[in-house]
């Protein structure tokens, strides 16, 4: 616990820095170095290797987030479709084995392409202060299911997937992040905004959480990586935002 509280008196503060007062640019470079470090804790799931077929996993990746970052929208569908007819043409030409590798690795291009909605989110308008109040709101409501699923938590919320986590956890943490939208006014942002902001986000952060915990389970991994001590990997850090940021952007868009 003294781990998990050391790191994140470190890198909040830098975090908050980082989205509040740097460039779009330095923001941009951010999210595609950690791309690159959440990219390759994937890879490093089913043996520490990296090989050559990891290392061009690893750069198409860098290439597809890049390109939903800075791109036109209609680059994604043309390499979606470069991807699926290469798959097609090989497919007889390959091993069960092969083609589950296949998918394993392509499923971390895509998942690792959730992390761009953070810079997506932060260069709309007012997008930076959303993108603190969510993650303000994520992480009180991560600490608050940690806590009070440990205190008072009976029902497991999916024993397969994370037997850890717990459906009273998992209340208490979607309540305490939603009332971090009480916030919204030294952001500049609309109470009702903030509170359907902060709600979602939350929500959906669950199921981000119980996503990226998948692959950790079918390799018997406990956490993802070691980067941030007493926090575990990259992905396990970003576990609730990766689906909550690209719900936020998509849900700030549709109300704006």
């Amino acid at each position: 616990m003294l781990k998990r509280t050391i790191t994140a008196i470190i890198f909040v503060p830098i975090v908050i820095l980082i989205v509040l007062k740097c460039s779009f640019t330095i923001i941009f470079l951010v999210v595609t170095v950690v791309s690159v470090l959440g990219m390759i804790e994937w890879l490093k799931l089913d043996d520490k290797q990296i090989n050559i077929v990891k290392t061009f996993y690893i750069l198409f990746s860098i290439f597809f987030s890049i390109s939903i970052m800075r791109f036109p929208s209609f680059i994604q569908p043309v390499v979606l479709g470069i991807i699926v007819i290469h798959l097609l043409l090989n497919f007889e030409n390959v091993q069960k084995e092969s083609i589950l590798k296949k998918a394993f690795y392509l499923s971390a291009v895509f998942y690792i392409a959730l992390y761009t909605y953070f810079y997506k989110l932060a260069i709309t308008d007012k997008g930076r202060e959303v993108l603190i109040l969510i993650l303000f709101s994520i992480w009180i409501g991560d600490t608050a299911a940690l806590f009070f699923g440990k205190k008072w938590g009976k029902h497991p919320l999916s024993p397969r997937i994370s037997p850890h986590k717990t459906i009273e956890g998992a209340i208490s943490g979607v309540i305490m992040g939603t009332a971090v939208a009480f916030l919204s006014g030294m952001f500049s942002i609309e109470l009702k905004h903030g509170f359907l902001f902060c709600f979602t986000a939350n929500i959906v952060g669950i199921l981000g959480d119980l996503a990226e915990s998948v692959p950790k389970r079918v390799f018997g991994k406990k956490d993802s990586g070691n980067l941030l001590p007493g926090h575990g990997g990259i992905l396990d850090r970003l576990d609730s935002l990766s689906f909550a940021i690209p719900a936020i952007y998509y849900l700030k868009m549709l109300i704006e």
